[in-house]
């Protein structure tokens, strides 16, 4: 007889031609920004807004070029004036916000960035020089599958440095689950930024759609699909500091409660879709708002208008101007912040008051927000960036197939420390 008491952690799987990928943040809370004094590190903080927004205006550049289309939430000009002044891609990949995992390319593992705001998979290669030292490296002679393409390719950084390199084909597996022939930049040239004191995993493997890939490849769940190795073309993530995981090819039943809710990606970029509402201490001071899902942001980016509501809502909430700078907001840290929700869908989800907190700013008693504005977004961006502190209250379903994303409620309860016990359907 099955022992009662773990009755209620028993969850039927089908388990066939699906895979869990273990998602550990390879920095402390909220992507690094805390100094070892348990202080907010207010440079860190405004260089990852700052390079969020700049990688997603950069991404829809990529879009124009590789579709010939202007993207619909692109603001900031013609196809031909991206045209005229592009010279490759321009991304970053800085080390804040970082959620990783086991990735095996031919028969090498690395750990890699799991990112949904972006599409391309790269790696070091063997030839990298000092700025690769403390990664590991692709070398194409240890894998009897490696092929190169003969391709060079070059990514080009905000800080005008770049990744450069060759394009392989090779093997590349996920817990089991294995795609070949699968497309990678083995990178000769690393950015400075890229080093492993400043980036602690080796590369990125991307998750969004091949239209904004800086490889013009195809992304590997794509991949998978393609080759049938998934049971369905469908991967979801679950963000949290012990338990985090990648689902690919459906979803871990274990995971959430209630229903799913689902809708519609507007254009297969980003995972970009509409959110209903965001509403704060019983007050709406958003509507009906386009938003991107990034596992690599570690905030929130809003448009001004609506976040400065926000914070209007806050008691004692000052922005910090001279502190930080012009869209940022500062509370006192023993306030206990008001009902947070944001509803898609139809279904409003709460955000927990600890992921809205970077945590102490100062010695003044004061934390800092990680809802913010940058004004890119309403002038060059029509969208908001939804990154870890709204992911880390959902679980997120991102459904290849159909083109739409589902949210549930993660699983919070008792038995939230447990190891739950999957059955797999025959």
């Amino acid at each position: 007889m099955f022992l009662d008491f773990l009755k209620p952690l028993l969850v039927e799987v089908d388990c066939t031609n699906i895979a869990t990928l273990d998602l550990i943040s390879s920095l402390s809370k909220h992507g690094g920004v805390l100094q070892p004094n348990g202080l907010v590190d207010v440079g860190a903080v405004k260089a990852q807004v700052a390079r969020a927004t700049a990688r997603f205006i950069s991404g829809l550049n990529t879009y124009a070029i590789n579709t010939g289309k202007h993207h619909p939430s692109d603001l900031t000009g013609s196809i031909s004036e991206k045209r005229q002044v592009s010279s490759g891609t321009i991304i970053d990949v800085n080390g804040d916000g970082l959620w990783s995992g086991s990735v095996t390319i031919g028969s090498q593992r690395f750990v890699l960035q799991i990112d949904t705001g972006s599409a391309s998979l790269f790696v070091p290669s063997s030839t990298c020089g000092s700025t690769c030292n403390g990664h590991t490296k692709y070398n194409p002679t240890s894998s009897s599958t490696s092929v190169s393409l003969g391709t060079n390719f070059t990514i080009n950084y905000l800080d005008g440095s770049n990744v450069s390199g060759t394009l392989f084909n090779d093997t590349v597996t996920i817990s089991g689950l294995s795609a070949t022939s699968q497309t990678f930049g083995a990178a000769s040239q690393y950015s400075t930024s890229l080093q492993a004191a400043k980036f602690p995993v080796d590369g990125i493997l991307g998750l969004a759609f091949q239209s904004i890939s800086a490889l013009k490849a195809r992304p590997f769940f794509q991949t998978l699909m393609s080759q049938g190795k998934v049971s369905s073309g469908v991967f979801a993530i679950k963000l949290a500091s012990s338990g985090g995981s990648l689902t690919l090819g459906g979803i871990n039943s274990a995971a959430y409660t209630g229903d799913i809710v689902y809708t519609l990606v507007t254009t297969a970029a980003y995972w970009q879709v509409k959110f209903d509402s965001l509403v704060v201490a019983g007050t709406t001071v958003a509507g009906s708002t386009p938003a991107v899902l990034d596992t690599g942001t570690n905030c929130i980016i809003g448009a001004d208008s609506p976040v400065r509501a926000f914070w209007a809502k806050i008691p004692e909430a000052t922005e910090a101007t001279d502190l930080v700078g012009s869209g940022y907001w500062t509370f006192p840290c023993t306030t206990t912040l008001p009902t947070v929700t944001l509803a898609i869908a139809g279904k409003a989800f709460t955000i927990s008051p600890d992921t809205l907190n970077y945590g102490p700013v100062g010695n003044d008693g004061r934390c800092l927000g990680t809802l913010v504005t940058d004004l890119a977004l309403g002038s060059k961006l029509d969208f908001w960036i939804l990154g870890e502190p709204f992911l880390r209250n959902t679980y997120t379903i991102f459904d290849v197939t159909n083109l739409r994303v589902g949210f549930a409620k993660l699983r919070r309860d008792k038995f939230n420390s447990c190891i739950y016990v999957v059955i797999c359907q025959p």
